[in-house]
């Protein structure tokens, strides 16, 4: 993974569903060009979206996060391919998954903010984080990430 230019923010994002309760995990990961942890957040969703729908969503978390968080200009980076396809298309989605497309296109206009597919083994730590989020209703802020996930984001940075 080469790291972005200096003064250009790194996100990572991903969605974790687990079907059996319906729910939705939610990481994401902001980092520096220095590859320094600045801010995480994990949500859970109590919902039946779709693998699309569920990824494009989380892509649009990412992009309000770094928003709302004044972390711009950014590349944001997701291992759901056809999704990070589908924003790069300029083809026209339906129902539920084109109403979060809309969104992000929307946002990546209007903000210095490119999206990028990235592999699932390049992005261990907002999977990580996708999964606690199944796990624990929390919030980590611009607080350290929890000591567990320290060589996950090694591994990220190497890869």
């Amino acid at each position: 993974m080469v790291p972005p230019l200096a003064g250009i923010f790194r996100i990572n994002t991903d969605a974790t569903i687990q079907d059996s309760n319906q729910l939705i995990g939610v990481g994401e990961i902001v980092r520096d060009s220095g590859g320094q942890v600045l801010a995480s957040s994990v949500q859970r969703f109590s919902t039946c979206f779709s693998p699309h729908v569920a990824e494009a969503t989380t892509i649009l978390r990412g992009l309000l996060f770094a928003v709302d968080s004044g972390l711009l200009p950014a590349v944001l980076e997701s291992d759901a391919r056809w999704v990070v396809d589908l924003i790069d298309s300029n083809e026209t989605a339906f129902a539920d998954l084109g109403v979060v497309i809309c969104d992000i296109v929307s946002l990546k206009k209007q903000f210095d903010v490119s999206i990028s597919f990235l592999s699932r083994c390049a992005n261990k730590a907002a999977h990580s984080l996708s999964k606690l989020a199944l796990k624990w209703m929390i919030s980590f802020g611009s607080s350290p990430i929890l000591l567990a996930f320290d060589s996950v984001i090694l591994d990220d940075c190497l890869a």
